[in-house]
């Protein structure tokens, strides 16, 4: 009987620490059986001087009255409240306060900082556009391709090279190698989007072509939000080298990936994905009702380049027919309360 009992409790233990193991995450289960389409013609919008930047958006960023945007090798800095332009943060070369490759931009203390890949250094602008200082950096085999302050230091994706190259490490202020993060390794070099989202204590971090969002703090990185896209799941296999997963995906096949520009409040949670055959589309998760819905923002009069989140307001970037840059922004609550 005593044989009997034993083994009962232990496997209550054992069924209570697999729950607690699954409880530590949250799953999100988007409807992609239910995209609300939102006219941005019903909102007013702020227009661009986008004759300063041509191609893609590479990365925006918002931060008090500013919004930083990067295209190609470029940066510019705008009025977020007009779209004017304010200044420009650009200048190609070897000198100081001069960079070759403009690999990862953020905001670090109130200032801008800019990450040269080709001379490995970190330089540092007031939101002015006035140079500051610069950093030297001599990681080598340890170098990484973009980076995201944390704490006392950074969270940074390695350079992949051959071998086995761990896909995050941490790096002192100085951008010195400390140690390595997980037990996931790179099998590409390819850059995709910019993966992290930081907060005060921690950073949220996206890995290409998965579904998990793992936050990390100084002595711990766990899996935060599990993304369920159903039926639409793409293959997430951490073993498989992302141009393979590129090659599936021009296949045409309508799978769900790509989860990019996140986001984290009190709150909500929110992202944008990638619509395999459709084009990107955008998810908010309300925290507190554990409910996500998905928006689309297409139309016939332009295209929808990126959406990002600040302050709890989406902004929507789109490209005109005549080329121009505009972006759309609204409350994720006003967006939330939209009926289907």
């Amino acid at each position: 009987m005593k044989r009997i009992l034993l083994h009962l409790t232990l496997l209550l233990i054992v069924a209570a620490c697999q729950q607690q193991e699954q409880e530590k995450y949250e799953i999100i289960q988007p409807d992609l059986e239910k995209i609300q389409t939102v006219s941005l013609h019903d909102y007013e919008s702020i227009s661009l001087d986008s004759t300063r930047f041509i191609g893609r958006i590479k990365r925006i960023i918002f931060y008090q009255e500013y919004l930083l945007l990067q295209s190609g090798e470029e940066l510019y800095g705008y009025n977020r409240k007009d779209g004017s332009f304010l200044t420009s943060f650009s200048d190609i070369g070897r000198s100081e306060g001069e960079y070759i490759s403009l690999l990862g931009v953020w905001i670090e203390k109130g200032k801008v900082a800019m990450y040269d890949y080709d001379a490995q250094k970190i330089l540092y602008f007031n939101l002015h556009g006035d140079f500051l200082d610069e950093k030297r950096l001599m990681n080598g085999v340890n170098a990484f391709q973009q980076l995201c302050p944390l704490d006392t230091g950074y969270v940074g994706r390695r350079t992949y090279s051959n071998g086995e190259v761990p896909e995050l490490s941490f790096y002192d202020r100085n951008g010195k190698y400390i140690k390595s993060i997980g037990e996931r390794y790179l099998n590409s070099g390819i850059i995709i989007n910019y993966p992290f989202y930081a907060s005060e204590e921690a950073v949220l971090y996206s890995p290409y072509f998965r579904n998990q969002i793992e936050e990390i703090s100084p002595g711990l990185c766990t899996i935060k939000y599990l993304v369920d896209f159903k039926r639409y799941n793409f293959f997430n296999d951490s073993n498989v080298d992302e141009f393979e997963l590129l090659q599936e995906l021009v296949k045409g096949k309508r799978v769900a990936t790509c989860i990019s520009n996140i986001y984290e409040s009190d709150k909500y949670f929110c992202f944008q994905f990638l619509l395999n055959g459709l084009g990107a589309r955008y998810c908010v998760y309300d925290r507190k009702l554990k409910i996500a819905k998905v928006f689309s923002f297409d139309d016939e009069s332009y295209s929808v380049d990126s959406m990002h989140t600040f302050d709890d307001r989406v902004n929507i970037f789109v490209r005109m027919e005549n080329d121009s840059v505009h972006y759309y922004t609204m409350p994720l609550g006003t967006l939330f309360e939209i009926n289907p």
